[in-house]
């Protein structure tokens, strides 16, 4: 059978045969040949409306010959053609509300189903350019909203479909809509990658079949170039949602590779210092969620005339030292005047941290700064007896090289050989300690 016309012109033709072979038992016609031709007749009887408008123009209108028409069984029929991309079931639904149902095309669009949304957001979120011109043309409105309040403009710089949001600017989008959380598009759009790649995104970078590694990168780059179409048309940076976070704090709290929405935002305008209802500033979010690439470009780029919260000094150095992040640890001691021995609740120093994370970049720029090679803490575990916890034999030779005691005793009465006793390459530490 061939294409989805050819199809439509053999069913009364393929009727006939069925009936003749059924009525006339000695027709030559094989079992097999006749079972096909009853499974393609009889497929409309058991296929849905909405599913059917997923898979051919002629299988959609059989459906709807014996179901009849209603509003809520094409919009979703609409649905679930938008997902699949057919445009042609679309534009025959349009013309059959309008002849048959008395709904307007531009209505029709933006009525949500139970389950997709509408037609709209469905061609926004799916990047399908072509699809929402045909909708903009035929009326549909530019700013309308869903359930959530979102526009379609915040559905498409969150979906990073970067033509889709040039479509909707160029068709009068507005740019600094709010949706119920008070967002606009410009703080979707600088938040999308919330988390670290997932491991169906990894494979998928991995096994493209075309060759190209940078699936994830390119995710990145399209945000940033739907962020700077906002701000071009007019999105304004310091705007805050109902929790008071701006843009530049969303940018700051994802995982990216690097600092490029952070740094737009900033040259664009975005203030680096306004708190948010929970008294935070953009680099707070950035320390949180190991964003070293944003804590690093605050911290040489942004602290030149205002002073950041001690507090935030601290968490950054804390935040480095377990993420072996050298420069920013010397950058924070030496520029910025961070007291290097400064302990957080349990007591512990950034260095002990260090070892304990075995990052050991960190520890030589600690050691490098002053920080106290025998400091303990409040359970007097310093940080020799951590790197022997920690079998951690380089770490440990060079604490031992920068005066680290072997002979100190914690409050449970252990000393570091009692800790090196517990570790999996205790010969190693032995040999540290006799060679001291």
């Amino acid at each position: 059978m061939g294409g989805e016309q050819d199809d439509e012109d053999r069913v009364p033709l393929l009727t006939s045969v069925s009936v003749v072979c059924r009525e006339v038992p000695g027709v030559a016609v094989e079992r097999r040949v006749l079972k096909r031709i009853e499974k393609f007749l009889d497929h409309s009887q058991r296929c849905w409306f909405d599913s059917a408008c997923g898979q051919s123009l002629s299988l959609a209108k059989r459906v709807l010959a014996r179901t009849g028409w209603s509003r809520d069984v094409a919009v979703n029929g609409l649905c679930h053609a938008g997902l699949a991309g057919r445009v042609d079931v679309i534009q025959w639904l349009c013309a059959v509300g309008e002849s048959v149902g008395t709904v307007r095309t531009s209505e029709l669009v933006t009525l949500q189903s139970f389950w997709s949304g509408s037609l709209t957001s469905i061609a926004a979120s799916t990047g399908k350019t072509l699809l929402m011109q045909w909708l903009l043309e035929k009326g549909a409105p530019v700013n309308v909203k869903d359930g959530q309040g979102s526009t379609l403009l915040h559905t498409a710089g969150t979906r990073g479909h970067s033509s889709m949001v040039q479509l909707l600017l160029q068709n009068g989008a507005n740019v600094n809509e709010r949706n119920d959380k008070g967002q606009t598009p410009l703080h979707l759009a600088s938040s999308v990658a919330m988390g670290k790649p997932s491991g169906l995104e990894l494979l998928a970078s991995a096994n493209n079949t075309n060759g190209n590694r940078q699936t994830i990168p390119d995710t990145l780059e399209r945000q940033v170039s739907i962020v700077q179409m906002l701000l071009d048309n007019g999105a304004r940076a310091n705007v805050k949602d109902c929790k008071g976070q701006t843009a530049l704090h969303l940018a700051s709290s994802a995982w990216m590779r690097d600092a490029s929405i952070v740094e737009l935002l900033l040259n664009r305008g975005a203030r680096a210092f306004d708190l948010d209802d929970a008294g935070h500033i953009a680099l707070h979010y950035a320390i949180v969620n190991s964003h070293f690439k944003a804590v690093e470009f605050f911290l040489t780029k942004c602290c030149n005339d205002e002073l950041l919260p001690v507090k935030d000094l601290w968490n950054a150095l804390f935040a480095a030292a377990r993420g072996n992040h050298d420069g920013i640890i010397k950058h924070l001691v030496q520029e910025l005047h961070v007291d290097v021995s400064v302990t957080n609740r349990r007591g512990r120093t950034a260095l002990l941290e260090a070892v304990a994370a075995c990052t050991f970049d960190s520890v030589g720029a600690l050691l490098d700064q002053g920080a106290d090679v025998n400091r303990a803490d409040r359970f007097g575990v310093t940080p020799v007896m951590e790197a022997c916890r920690q079998c951690d034999f380089d770490t440990l030779h060079v604490l031992l090289q920068h005066g680290g005691s072997v002979r100190d005793v914690d409050l449970a009465g252990r000393t570091a050989m009692h800790y090196a006793a517990e570790g999996s390459q205790r010969c190693d530490h032995y040999s540290v300690f006799n060679r001291d």
